[in-house]
């Protein structure tokens, strides 16, 4: 009687009890509730915001202009003068690094003067040599060819100098044809010339020497 008494009364607590907890429980606010309710909630809440947020792009990207429909301004077209130079335009030109000079009857900035002469046995240096003074001119001239040297030194007397050039002389061909015009450049070594034939040439049984006078800039 005893025993059965004390099993049936702990039976009824353990009953009573776990109604209790399970009152509680259901009774209780948020913050005491399981922790797994309350995130549940709050992944809702999340997943919501992100659909909305979705929804705002989409509608955000429906209003851009597409770059495939848009027509690109094609290009400005370059001018001819821009994209191909005249090469007569650099014909004369005073630079200090070189250039193309015309070839006339005096020695200007711009301008150089040919003297030729046929039948005549001198070496072509390699750089033009540069006549700042009458002791230079003279020393050169003695290392030409008689034939030529006479034909050079009234050119050389000629030539009006500005304070900001300096006189070169320098065999710019050997042929039949004399230089249209000729062409200087500056290097390390110093000043080298050349003289532009005609495209159409003429026959001679002699050869003909030329020898161009002119102005550099800066010397």
């Amino acid at each position: 009687m005893g025993t059965s008494t004390v099993a049936a009364t702990s039976h009824v607590s353990k009953a009573r009890g776990s109604s209790t907890a399970t009152e509680m429980i259901q009774g209780a606010p948020m913050s005491a509730r399981p922790a797994h309710t309350a995130r549940g909630r709050h992944f809702r809440l999340l997943a919501g915001t992100a659909s909305t947020l979705v929804l705002i792009a989409a509608a955000g990207c429906g209003t851009e202009t597409d770059p495939g429909s848009a027509t690109d301004p094609s290009p400005a077209t370059p001018s001819q003068t821009e994209t191909q130079d005249d090469p007569s335009a650099k014909v004369g030109a005073d630079e200090a690094d070189g250039g193309t000079l015309s070839v006339g009857d005096s020695v200007t900035p711009g301008q150089a003067h040919v003297v030729s002469a046929s039948n005549v046995k001198t070496e072509r240096p390699l750089n033009a040599s540069a006549l700042p003074d009458d002791e230079a001119a003279e020393a050169y001239l003695a290392d030409l060819d008689p034939r030529l040297a006479e034909a050079v030194r009234p050119a050389i007397e000629d030539v009006e100098v500005p304070s900001d050039h300096t006189l070169f002389a320098s065999l710019v061909s050997v042929g039949c044809d004399e230089p249209t015009q000729i062409t200087w450049t500056r290097t390390f070594e110093g000043i080298t010339a050349n003289g532009k034939l005609p495209v159409k040439g003429v026959q001679c049984l002699v050869p003909v020497t030329s020898l161009a006078l002119f102005l550099v800039p800066g010397q």
